[in-house]
């Protein structure tokens, strides 16, 4: 009879509340140079970097074809020039009608499917969170189409937004780097493995790939389904830069048989000397094995070199820590925070994941979000059954363009309590990143120098809040086009 009555409000909540959308482009694109009107929300001729949000709630009917989802989520846009692109999708809330069945989505670029994610049973208290992203080849000039599709083959989607959390859908696309840049995003592979210590897969995701000059390193990495057999256990990834340095670093909790779960991370490193380099996704369980299921673990595995004036930080608790319930949006107690300055108008990409975030109590809804100068950047809602299943958190948001001074951006929740732990079950890992967005397409990449020289890119300074270590970093740049 309890079911029935959640039931009930669960189709409620799509069919009465929370109706409203915004289908809009989120913010007005930045334009290089003489502006030509293409289209009537007054795009420019190069219509990138873009972001575009989707709160409507919606059910997606059985398909057993790729369909769009009840609301599009697509967007067009026209190239002026030649370029790759990096697309970001994220979807804060996905379930199913059905017990033990699996939610699939694929990304789009102008028809072909440029990235694939799978999870797992979605139904009740296992609703899933979706992050992935895309690195196409290059494009030529003209008008292109991004789309974000699901199948389901029995019963139904939901893309619901009530009591238990909100609906936010973001589809992002810029111009990606020319030099060094390299995905694997059609990466299939299968097998088992029981190591408790740092490990390259059982197939390897690995790439080697040069850079003509020093440079920080953005990267991201896409496991969609990985499942454990031992509860109680916990299963490690990391980013693997050189065979020497760990970049990013996320945990995932028991995600056994139809509960398996994916997992989205991103790393970063300042300064990478020019020359050849590696990188690689590394695995380690806690206890027990984890099984990457070749029918549906895609991973995907891009690097690429970004503007030195670009800032990370990392938090990581050597003891526990408890956040309260609050129906408020709130700082977690060691505040996953940043401030940084522009000394010149640019936009910024920011990108924020945590390893362990763990309710405390069964059955508890938790959301949380990105906010930039009190402006909301993105949202994540996550459920958990029992404590053991704890989830990861990956989101991003896109600025306008910013004005020079000083700027500061945050990792919030609001909802059940939380644990921040770090055990035997897993570490505690958060990353937070600004990406700074010097120019549109063609892409221009700012180098470090050593000398003295007139800056004529954005400087920024940034200084993290309450981190395990805090430190002030000044760079002086120049300005090449590649």
């Amino acid at each position: 009879l309890v079911q029935w009555f959640l039931s009930l409000l669960v189709l409620g909540s799509v069919i009465y509340g929370h109706s409203a959308n915004d289908s809009s482009l989120a913010l007005a694109p930045q334009c290089n140079g003489t502006c030509s009107v293409e289209t009537g929300n007054g795009c420019c001729s190069s219509d990138l970097p873009l972001t575009r949000s989707w709160n409507s709630t919606g059910i997606g009917s059985a398909q057993f074809s790729w369909s769009s989802l009840p609301e599009e989520m697509a967007v067009n846009f026209t190239l002026s020039s030649s370029s790759k692109l990096l697309v970001l999708a994220e979807i804060s809330r996905v379930q199913h009608t059905d017990f033990l069945v699996e939610v699939s989505f694929q990304l789009l670029v102008d028809g072909v499917q440029v990235a694939f994610t799978s999870k797992a049973s979605a139904d009740g208290w296992e609703w899933r969170y979706v992050f992935m992203h895309a690195v196409t080849g290059t494009l030529s000039p003209g008008k292109h189409r991004v789309e974000l599709q699901y199948p389901s083959k029995v019963g139904s989607v939901l893309f619901l937004d009530d009591f238990g959390g909100p609906q936010s859908r973001r589809l992002t696309v810029l111009c990606a780097p020319e030099v060094t840049l390299s995905t694997l995003w059609n990466y299939k592979g299968g097998g088992r493995g029981d190591s408790v210590s740092w490990d390259g897969l059982p197939t390897p995701l690995l790439m080697n790939f040069s850079l003509p000059n020093a440079s920080h390193l953005l990267t991201f990495a896409d496991i969609s389904r990985t499942e454990q057999a031992l509860n109680g256990t916990a299963v490690g990834f990391r980013i693997w830069l050189d065979a020497m340095n760990s970049i990013g670093e996320t945990w995932q909790g028991v995600t056994s048989g139809m509960s398996a779960a994916g997992t989205s991370m991103h790393g970063f490193s300042s300064l990478t000397p020019k020359g050849q380099h590696s990188v690689e996704l590394n695995y380690k369980v806690e206890n027990g094995e984890v099984t990457f299921n070749s029918s549906g673990a895609h991973g995907r595995l891009s690097v690429m070199a970004i503007s030195p004036l670009s800032v990370s930080a990392v938090w990581g608790a050597n003891t526990r820590e408890d956040a309260d319930d609050s129906t408020e949006w709130s700082s977690l107690p060691t505040p996953m925070a940043l401030n940084f300055t522009l000394n010149e108008s640019a936009r910024v990409l920011v990108l924020a994941d945590s390893a362990r975030l763990q309710p405390k109590y069964r059955e508890t809804v938790t959301n949380y979000r990105l906010v930039l100068d009190s402006d909301v950047m993105g949202v994540a809602s996550r459920a958990t059954p029992a404590p053991w299943r704890y989830p990861s958190v990956f989101i991003h948001g896109l600025s306008g363009i910013l004005e020079a001074g000083n700027h500061s951006v945050e990792f919030q929740y609001q909802g059940g309590a939380l644990q921040l732990l770090n055990n035997n079950a897993g570490e505690q890992i958060r990353r937070l990143t600004v990406v700074v967005i010097e120019e549109l397409c063609p892409f221009t990449l700012t180098t470090t120098t050593t000398e003295a020289a007139d800056s004529t890119g954005v400087t920024v300074t940034a200084t993290p809040i309450a981190t395990t270590s805090s430190t002030t970093t000044t760079t002086t740049t120049t300005t090449t086009t590649t």
